[in-house]
């Protein structure tokens, strides 16, 4: 991924976060302390991401306020101020794995295009695609019960679209042989 892409996803998924919102980035590397950046700030977002982490960043998902920093910490739900958007991890079967996923990239493609509810953002990982979903506007996290009903809407949203993936359980049968 490039500046400009990654510029554009993170214009493309954050436009509509308040003034005050933070986002959160960071590396799989242990010693890796997380990196705050205004949310509305695409540029140094993208920046961040590729130049000073990786290519392999996480981003938290959520809406940051002013947070205490924590080592290897991508945020708490409890600092969450908000969401953009809803998002779902879908995996591609992997060889080694037991679990029901996709078949390979090209199915997952197929799949994608067509859900019900098409993605704003497809992010191919490596070995799945996250998927974002934008809100029309930012939903504020406020309150105890807002922080229940993003979190459930978040789970709710991403479990639907894992499950809708997932292939009937067990091998296809096949038709018995005529006698």
């Amino acid at each position: 991924m490039n500046t400009a892409a990654a510029e554009a996803f993170f214009t493309t998924i954050f436009a509509t976060a308040p003034e005050h919102a933070q986002l959160r980035l960071m590396t799989p590397r242990p010693w890796a302390q997380p990196v705050t950046i205004q949310a509305r700030d695409a540029r140094s977002a993208a920046e961040v991401a590729l130049v000073e982490l990786d290519p392999d960043t996480y981003i938290a998902c959520a809406l940051y306020g002013p947070m205490r920093e924590t080592a290897g910490s991508r945020g708490r739900a409890t600092d969450a101020v908000g969401i953009t958007a809803v998002w779902a991890d879908l995996d591609v079967a992997k060889p080694t794995s037991a679990k029901r996923y996709l078949p390979n990239r090209a199915g997952a493609r197929r799949f994608l295009t067509a859900l019900a509810i098409l993605s704003t953002a497809q992010i191919w990982s490596g070995g799945s695609y996250h998927l974002w979903w934008v809100v029309k506007e930012a939903l504020a996290i406020e309150t105890d019960p807002d922080r229940v009903r993003a979190e459930r809407l978040v789970r709710r949203w991403a479990m639907g679209a894992e499950r809708a993936a997932m292939p009937p359980e067990g091998p296809p049968r096949q038709p018995e042989p005529p006698r």
